[in-house]
């Protein structure tokens, strides 16, 4: 079906426009822009800017566009009624661990995302706080925000406390759904030939056991692999 995806400045542009209709009442906007993605693509402007680096680039246009909506709110007097939310659903590998993308491991250069909350109201500002919390969250945040009753079975937790100044407690059970998504992921991948060489040997030599994936929380960021276990020593010498 080809390329259907469409520039960060199309999406933004229909968006202000349907921001800029006259109305009084309350409004949602998803502003979802895919730029930052393979193949990246960037525009001539920021191709200069970031040479041979084209994911900053393509993150920098992702930039400009998102100050178009800010400068948006500000001129419409929405700024200081408005909570704004920025996330992220996945990084890029671009590289590390054998991986260029993304949606085959699930090590920190893909699982950790940014999610930004923005509103007056919220009493800790241009803090970062050290609680777990997930993207599943982000539905239960918005409704505990506005005073909007979500039916019982709605996964997620709200993030309002934390903000706030209190605390979120994370179950135990999250890294454990992340290490079976890690075998799952890995087993489709070795099946279907995707995986690198070094997920191969791996698979092989454990069996894809869901507690050999590795743990989120230690998992260390940048380019620098944590050092083989003996296992995958002996898998590797293989």
């Amino acid at each position: 079906m080809g390329d259907v995806r469409r520039r960060g400045g199309a999406v933004v542009d229909d968006a202000l426009a349907w921001l800029q209709k006259p109305s009084t009442s309350p409004f949602f906007v998803w502003i979802h822009l895919y730029d930052p993605h393979l193949p990246y693509n960037p525009l001539p402007l920021f191709r200069e800017r970031y040479p041979n680096e084209p994911y900053l680039a393509e993150v920098a246009y992702s930039d400009a566009q998102l100050a178009r909506v800010g400068a948006f709110l500000e001129s419409a007097g929405l700024a200081d009624r408005t909570m704004i939310i920025f996330a992220g659903d996945h990084g890029e590998g671009l590289g590390d661990h054998g991986e260029t993308d993304h949606g085959l491991l699930v090590y920190q250069t893909t699982v950790r995302v940014p999610f930004i909350m923005m509103h007056p109201s919220l009493q800790s500002r241009g803090i970062r706080r050290p609680e777990v919390v997930s993207l599943v969250d982000l539905l239960p945040t918005l409704a505990d925000a506005t005073g909007i009753r979500l039916p019982g079975d709605v996964q997620g937790r709200a993030s309002g406390p934390c903000l706030g100044g209190g605390h979120v407690s994370r179950a135990a059970c999250l890294h454990r759904d992340l290490l079976s998504a890690f075998a799952l992921r890995v087993e489709s991948a070795h099946l279907a030939g995707r995986a690198p060489p070094a997920v191969h040997r791996l698979a092989r030599a454990r069996a894809l056991r869901p507690r050999g994936g590795p743990r989120a929380e230690e998992e260390p960021t940048g380019s620098q692999a944590p050092a083989p276990r003996r296992d995958e020593a002996a898998a590797r010498r293989a």
